[in-house]
């Protein structure tokens, strides 16, 4: 595969560059090599939308992926997805593949480039991570992750939230882990019928389960870590009260319960279903928080 410097084997990408070195030589262009000049337009089309929407890949991997789009999904489907309206700028973000296609699109990835290495980039960059949070990141983001979160992407679903790569733990700290579970308790206690342990163990299941950074970006911590007003003014039967019964005084209730409320809690706020890992809660324990690499600075 291809990486961004360009270090491992380019197989597929100097083929296609290969390929057209020849086409040209015979004189008449792709059209030559069996490729129509709308092929021609639509691959420079996605290989310019391509470098917009994955910003680390380089030309000559957004040359190899574009060429296999085109000859491989075709461009009736690639115009009705939305992935080409033939401009160099199109937003890859709104495509919506169907799942064959997809996953060929995906298989284009992974043959022109390093497809992990590339959405750890994407994903430390958009987050502005520290060399040390990047090193974590990449440490979550291996090739199975990656394939199936572009998949996915692809196909239109609701993966732009990061969590799913477990990135959201790689930013926060353990000081800023303390600091939010002791801001969230002390914000929760204002909610009728939560004791201080239930409010401590529904402000730690939070924590571990969602990450600090990424609850400030869904703004349920504000830049001081302070609690949105909005979700304290959330008093209602169906509302922060029904937490409650997931903290007994002493433990947390197992995770079923807890992922069951929050789906709910996140389809009423509009909050994509993806954010809550797999893992949770078990019977008889207080959440831990999120290990972290050893060697990261505090």
């Amino acid at each position: 595969m291809v990486t961004a410097a360009g270090t491992e084997a380019a197989g597929p990408a100097r083929v296609w560059v290969l390929t057209l070195a020849v086409c040209a030589l015979l004189g008449s262009g792709l059209v030559a090599c069996g490729r129509s000049q709308d092929d021609e337009a639509a691959t420079r089309s996605l290989a310019s939308s391509l470098r917009t929407g994955y910003a680390p890949i380089d030309a000559e991997q957004a040359a190899c992926v574009a060429q296999s789009w085109v000859s491989e999904i075709g461009l009736e489907t690639l115009s009705s997805s939305g992935a080409l309206n033939h401009t160099t700028t199109n937003d890859l973000g709104k495509v919506i593949l169907p799942r064959d296609d997809a996953i060929k699109a995906v298989d284009a990835l992974n043959d022109c480039t390093d497809l992990a290495a590339l959405t750890t980039q994407i994903v430390a960059g958009s987050l502005q991570a520290t060399v040390s949070q990047t090193d974590c990141i990449q440490s979550v983001v291996d090739d199975r992750v990656a394939t199936r979160w572009v998949e996915a992407d692809l196909q239109g679903k609701a993966t732009d939230d990061v969590f799913l790569l477990g990135a959201a733990r790689c930013m926060s700290t353990p000081v800023a882990d303390r600091r939010a579970i002791s801001t969230l308790t002390r914000n929760l206690r204002e909610v009728p019928g939560l004791s201080q342990s239930q409010a401590d163990c529904v402000a730690r299941g939070l924590v571990e389960q969602v990450g600090t950074h990424q609850l400030t970006a869904m703004g349920v911590l504000g830049k001081r870590q302070v609690l949105a007003r909005a979700l304290l003014r959330t008093r209602s039967p169906r509302g922060w009260r029904n937490w409650a019964p997931m903290c007994s005084p002493v433990v947390c209730r197992p995770r079923t319960c807890w992922q069951r409320r929050w789906r709910n809690r996140s389809r009423s706020r509009g909050i994509r279903d993806q954010t809550l890992p797999a893992q949770g809660l078990q019977r008889g324990q207080l959440p831990q928080l999120p290990r972290r690499p050893a060697d990261e600075s505090r």
